[in-house]
């Protein structure tokens, strides 16, 4: 893979990217995406966060991308991104609908399974109690695969001193 180009505040390159790279909320379905997509970059501007990047691969065109590792998508409502995009590659939808990937918790490197006072990843989901659930049996965080909406919230803030980290979007 080589260095990609990117207009964002976060420069994406292929040291950068240890996990999937997800595409902005609101996106139809990827193929149809990347047909769509003119990589004009409208998106990129318009997230208040600064979480959508341009990035370009050998053989593909110049997609934005959001690389939870860097910046997670805060599912912003309705999304700044969506509103920008003149191609119809993306599309406002309801933070409950948006499917960018699934969160991933790996109970070994969990600091709240390790035995720690840990519950960033729920305190910090936007969708709490839905997307991640707080499992009193077991006094731990629990991903509800039909709710989580990917959005790496949860990836970014865990305070995990191991790389990889605990929980990740897959």
């Amino acid at each position: 893979m080589e260095e990609s180009r990117a207009t964002s505040k976060h420069k994406i390159t292929a040291e950068s990217i240890s996990v999937p790279l997800l595409h902005p909320p609101g996106a139809v379905d990827t193929e149809t995406f990347l047909q769509k997509c003119t990589g004009a970059g409208r998106c990129v501007e318009a997230c208040p966060h600064g979480s959508i990047s341009l990035m370009s691969l050998e053989g593909q065109n110049i997609v934005p991308v959001i690389n939870p590792a860097i910046s997670p998508c805060f599912l912003c409502e309705p999304a700044p991104c969506a509103d920008a995009c003149e191609s119809g590659a993306l599309e406002q939808i309801d933070m409950h609908r948006v499917r960018m990937g699934i969160a991933n918790l790996d109970p070994y490197l969990c600091l709240r399974f390790g035995g720690e006072d840990c519950t960033v990843c729920y305190d910090s989901c936007p969708l709490k109690d839905e997307a991640i659930l707080w499992e009193e049996e077991i006094e731990a965080p629990l991903i509800n695969m039909d709710k989580c909406t990917g959005c790496g919230v949860c990836m970014f803030k865990c305070p995990a001193p191991e790389r990889p980290i605990s929980i990740v979007i897959a």
